[in-house]
């Protein structure tokens, strides 16, 4: 009986077993009646009875070859797909790979970008003396948050679970749709509020628009209102998801991004659209 030796799939090594135990059954039952013909015929041990019996041997030889060539063709199959899809998974680890490193290169020439912008800033507002007691940009976003950064308390905030909130009612380390909150400010401001899709938020926040960050002021949809008490939050992502009428709008924190403290207000708008156009 051929062996099943080389045959490591269980399935198929299973299935050439069985195979071989039928085709032995089959050789045997043969065997038996080519005996038996001789005996009926007063043969045994002729040669008629010899080539009935080669006959048996002969076939059942034949299907047990045939059946190993066909299981072999079968795992050759298997490995063949095994090695297609392992490839592929390699592939797709290296393309991964390459996707990881082209975003950091491309975050590594962003931060680069805004530190030295940063270092320019603070080295001409030195000149100019230009920095305050903190070494941040007069005139910069860092010297104006909490005051021109805010909402009305009664705002609803998107949290992170899907449920609103106000965003006087929020806490420190809660944590929002757009981060957890790391600093919350209540304040008069120095900006006018503004309505814009039914929120009550200063002109000078930075609002995504159609695919663009721009500062409230200077969009069509917004209302100039009056002054007031005012809300500001910073997230550890640097976005807010405020919602009015079931409408979902999503803000820039009144930090905007990391590098705020050295940033003007135009320079720390191009930046945020920048991060856009890089995520």
């Amino acid at each position: 009986m051929t062996p099943t030796t080389g045959i490591d799939d269980p399935i198929l090594k299973a299935q050439l077993e069985a195979i071989q135990r039928r085709i032995g059954e089959q050789k045997a039952q043969g065997l038996a009646g080519a005996q038996g013909a001789a005996i009926a015929r007063g043969l045994t041990g002729s040669t008629f009875e010899a080539q009935g019996m080669g006959k048996v041997e002969q076939q059942a030889n034949q299907d047990l070859s045939d059946a190993a060539v066909n299981i072999s063709v079968q795992q050759a199959r298997i490995h063949q797909d095994e090695k297609r899809r392992q490839e592929d998974r390699e592939f797709q680890a290296r393309q991964a790979q390459l996707d990881r490193e082209f975003q950091e290169s491309q975050l590594n020439k962003q931060l680069g970008f805004q530190g030295n912008q940063a270092e320019l800033n603070r080295s001409l507002a030195a000149k100019e003396g230009k920095l305050n007691t903190l070494g941040q940009v007069v005139g910069g976003v860092a010297s104006v948050v909490g005051k021109i950064f805010c909402f009305d308390p009664f705002t609803l905030i998107e949290m992170a679970d899907g449920s609103l909130k106000y965003i006087q009612e929020i806490g420190l380390d809660e944590e929002t749709a757009g981060g957890i909150v790391e600093s919350i400010r209540l304040s008069k401001t120095d900006d006018n509020i503004h309505l814009y899709n039914g929120i009550l938020v200063t002109g000078h926040h930075a609002v995504y628009e159609n695919g663009v960050w721009k500062r409230v002021k200077d969009t069509d949809a917004a209302i100039v209102q009056s002054g007031g008490t005012v809300c500001s939050i910073t997230t550890s992502n640097h976005r807010i998801f405020a919602v009015s009428n079931n409408t979902k709008t999503m803000f820039a924190d009144e930090t905007e991004t990391d590098m705020y403290e050295y940033l003007t207000l135009d320079q720390s708008l191009a930046a945020l659209n920048e991060q856009n156009v890089l995520s």
